[in-house]
């Protein structure tokens, strides 16, 4: 969903709460049938629209504080073999608190969204990832609380130097989850567990959170990404 700067362990320590719309955490209340969510149609308006959220912060448990800036560009449409495409580049850019740039990710995601959202693959400059929706893809009226749902899996390669997928370097498998913030407002978040080639555990995850705005036609109103600062370091969330 968005641009993921790769695995990662799979401990975490929690922001600093910037992101004044919300932790994401339930809130209690009872979450009542009307309250559904069209989750493809919110990432096919994101991509649409595009979005843009600088200094998502976090702070580690010895007090060690990093940001992160977040650049979702509205999709460029593409033709591949007769058929019809869209394409949005997304970029991610942690900083230390002195401005050092420590990491960068940058992929785009290849879709469709018409009859419904499908992600077809996802391309960074050094790897190449073919997604496949399981039966029962994005809901169109997902209701928050339903816990932890699995959405795709795909196989991760590395990319050649003419654009194809080479060597198969890890699996992965993706996650969606809807928590209810507000009678109107809740998170959507996207979890990634990968698997490197020849593992049998689990070697990081990732979690891709939005959060949406029902009564304003699913508008992204704010962001929160658990991902690594460096690899093998653990993972932290950025809010």
């Amino acid at each position: 969903m968005l641009a993921g700067c790769g695995g990662g362990g799979t401990g975490s320590t929690s922001g600093t709460g910037s992101e004044s719309s919300g932790s994401g955490n339930s809130s209690g209340d009872t979450t009542t049938p009307t309250e559904t969510y069209d989750l493809g149609r919110a990432l096919s308006r994101l991509y649409t629209h595009g979005y843009t959220r600088a200094g998502l912060s976090t702070t580690t448990a010895a007090g060690v504080r990093y940001t992160l800036d977040l650049q979702i560009d509205p999709y460029q449409t593409a033709e591949q073999n007769g058929s019809s495409y869209k394409v949005s580049a997304h970029y991610t850019t942690i900083r230390a608190a002195d401005g050092t740039v420590l990491r960068l990710g940058q992929t785009s995601e290849v879709y469709q969204d018409s009859p419904s959202f499908r992600s077809l693959y996802r391309v960074s400059p050094t790897t190449v990832s073919y997604q496949a929706l399981v039966e029962s893809g994005l809901p169109s009226a997902a209701i928050p609380g339903s816990g932890l749902n699995p959405l795709m899996s795909s196989t991760d390669h590395l990319r050649t130097a003419d654009n194809t997928a080479g060597e198969q370097i890890s699996t992965s498998n993706t996650f969606w989850s809807l928590t209810r913030v507000s009678a109107s407002t809740a998170w959507f978040c996207l979890t990634t567990v990968t698997t490197l080639s020849g593992q049998s555990q689990p070697s990081g995850s990732t979690a891709e959170c939005l959060l949406l705005d029902r009564s304003a036609d699913l508008q992204v109103i704010g962001a929160r990404l658990n991902l690594p600062i460096s690899d093998g370091d653990g993972n932290l969330t950025f809010e």
